[in-house]
């Protein structure tokens, strides 16, 4: 039972780190290239509709969005483990960190390298940190409606 807790664990923290370095390019290059389809449209239409400037207010929500992406995934679940209450869920948790520690100090903080269980639980407890698991879902909801209500605001369907 140990050895199936602590892959699915490590995997859980492998996917959260692949899913962070996917989804911050990912906004980036989205809020680029809608800044770029407003330059294009700036320069290119002689009478360009004031709602295309939206364009250039969604770049910059994208990129505040990145912001938002940090703090979900700042301080990884197996960390926050630490200081859950199940004992078994804390001591896989610790099994693993010890047993990969370069890999996840780097990604996390090389400062920890050196710390006993106690040491990093009590840093943890520390931060005081909000449910950023909630918050980004909720979060995601809203980016989406803002960004179907933003498309569909620039480019309706016509029926001809």
């Amino acid at each position: 039972m140990t050895m199936e807790m602590e892959e699915k664990l490590y995997n859980q923290y492998i996917s959260e780190q692949k899913r962070y370095k996917l989804f911050v390019p990912l906004l980036r290059y989205l809020a680029y290239s809608m800044l770029g389809l407003y330059l294009y449209l700036l320069f290119s239409q002689k009478g360009l509709d004031p709602k295309y400037f939206l364009l250039n207010i969604y770049a910059l929500y994208c990129n505040a969005s990145v912001m938002v992406l940090f703090q979900i995934y700042k301080v990884p679940t197996l960390f926050q483990n630490l200081i859950s209450k199940d004992e078994m869920l804390i001591s896989e948790s610790y099994r693993i960190i010890d047993n990969n520690r370069s890999e996840i100090y780097i990604s996390f903080l090389k400062e920890l390298a050196n710390f006993s269980l106690k040491e990093i639980q009590s840093l943890i407890q520390s931060l005081e940190r909000p449910n950023w698991k909630l918050i980004g879902r909720i979060y995601f909801v809203i980016f989406c409606l803002v960004s179907l209500f933003l498309f569909n605001l620039l480019y309706p369907l016509e029926v001809n």
